[in-house]
């Protein structure tokens, strides 16, 4: 049955990524339309169509190459956009197609991330409603846990210290911290960090360490402060016997914060079954209360429990996931990708381009992460799609011919020289750049392959029992 659930879940991911293509294409549909420009074709999909119809003059397609989708528009694109386009029907009798103003063109081209940041608003707005403050926070950037001897705490790093800038730049969910690791160093390297030590700020210098295989990077010995938060319980259990409920937060022992699922558990073990003071953040409403229970002894492990499942935060671990506002949360979705532009585009750092490239995913990750988030809930699923779209939005905008700024710019570029740049030299340009784009489709295709390998055959299992050492 599980994998009949899979194939739920690869297709629902399908169709999430179709769906952000549509708005975006629908988008420039919209505009074309309504500005009067011919439209020949819309699809979804590249390539040879496998399915397709024609209304109204428009031949509408689903093309075979699942990454993106087009309209095309003789108006707007080069007639050798058929490169990644395919070939498709003009009509029997296909009028002459008449110029048409540069300011027009622009419109058209924007209308696409247009429509995916609406659609990013409008999500963003139904997950504030359908949500609770505490679907939301990911995991921050307090540590949690340092290894004794390590190289981290030998460079300074305590349990509790939070971090401020990480690289120079501000962090505020671990996502962004292994970004930044990714972005700041390779092996052996260490990266400048100011933490939070009890109000006081702390320079440090904090080492990190990069897989040669998958690109990732992390700090060694160091993981941050994970809530304790109940997944589910034992057949046998003093936590939801003295009400502890499924989604609640342990914030505290006996007066003493929790550093993560396995800290709570070693303080369970180690004081025996006496009663103890339990902090509990409530799942809906965020209420804090004391409940008092004690601990059973397990027979069997031969240690006190009180038979909490810890709920899986692997899905919380992302930037989509911060804030439940929707201002604050589309803001930190543009950040997010904007942070890696600016790597590639703008270093501050040497090698920083390089490994921004070498840390970059393609469609197999996207589709991925997708397949995750399905898993972990429809807020998550939601989240990852508004943050995909202000994504798509900004990456389409960059003035690179084949993508929508591209077509902005050479409309720019008209309006300044009040001349139209040469069709064949527009027609080289795209055809360049649309075989490298496909060429890096392919190569991001073959690496994601690669690294997924690697990490599933290194994957443990998600969920974190209380019997966690």
């Amino acid at each position: 049955m599980i994998w009949v659930l899979r194939v739920l879940w690869a297709v629902g991911a399908i169709l999430l990524f179709g769906v952000a293509v549509l708005v975006h294409e629908y988008g420039h549909f919209l505009a074309a339309r309504l500005l009067g420009f011919k439209v020949d074709a819309f699809s979804i999909g590249f390539g040879p169509a496998i399915a397709k119809w024609r209304r109204g003059g428009v031949e509408y397609r689903i093309g075979c190459v699942p990454l993106g989708g087009y309209v095309a528009l003789p108006q707007l694109d080069p007639s050798e956009m058929d490169v990644i386009q395919g070939k498709h029907e003009q009509g029997k009798d296909h009028p002459p197609i008449p110029s048409v103003a540069p300011w027009k063109r622009i419109i058209v081209a924007v209308a696409g991330p247009l429509g995916n940041v609406v659609l990013a608003v409008v999500v963003a707005f139904v997950i504030y409603f359908i949500s609770s403050p505490e679907d939301f926070g990911g995991v921050g950037v307090t540590i949690g846990r340092v290894e004794a001897g390590g190289p981290a705490e030998a460079a300074g790093l305590r349990v509790g210290d939070r971090l401020v800038t990480f690289g120079g730049n501000r962090v505020s969910c671990w996502n962004e911290v292994v970004v930044e690791c990714i972005l700041g160093a390779g092996a052996g390297d260490a990266i400048d960090a100011v933490v939070d030590r009890g109000g006081e700020r702390v320079a440090l210098s904090i080492p990190v360490k990069t897989d040669d295989n998958t690109g990732y990077a992390d700090i060694p010995g160091v993981s941050p402060r994970i809530k304790c938060q109940v997944g589910d319980f034992s057949d046998v259990s003093t936590a939801r016997e003295a009400g502890v409920g499924r989604g609640d937060v342990i914030l505290a022992i006996d007066g003493v914060e929790l550093n993560d699922p396995a800290d709570m558990a070693m303080r369970i073990a180690a004081g025996g079954c006496e009663t103890r003071q339990f902090l509990i953040r409530r799942f809906r409403g965020g209420k804090v209360e004391t409940l008092s229970f004690a601990p059973r002894m397990d027979e069997e492990l031969g240690r006190p429990m009180v038979g909490i499942v810890f709920a899986d935060t692997e899905a919380a671990n992302q930037s989509w996931m911060m804030y439940r506002r929707p201002s604050l949360q589309i803001s930190n979705d543009a950040k997010s990708i904007l942070r890696i532009l600016r790597a590639l585009f703008a270093p501050k750092a040497k090698g920083e381009a390089t490994r921004a490239a070498k840390g970059m995913g393609g469609a197999v990750t996207l589709f991925v992460v997708f397949w995750l988030q399905i898993q972990a809930g429809l807020i998550h699923t939601l989240a990852f799609l508004r943050y995909l779209c202000i994504n798509l939005a900004i990456i389409n905008i960059l003035p690179l011919p084949v993508l929508d700024g591209g077509h902005v710019m050479f409309a720019l570029l008209e309006i300044v020289t009040r001349r139209k740049p040469s069709a064949k030299l527009i027609g080289w340009i795209y055809n360049i750049f649309a075989v490298l784009l496909i060429s890096l489709m392919a190569i991001l295709i073959l690496r994601d392959a690669f690294r997924l390998n690697q990490m599933f055959r290194r994957s443990r299992p998600a969920a974190v029992e209380e019997t966690a050492e």
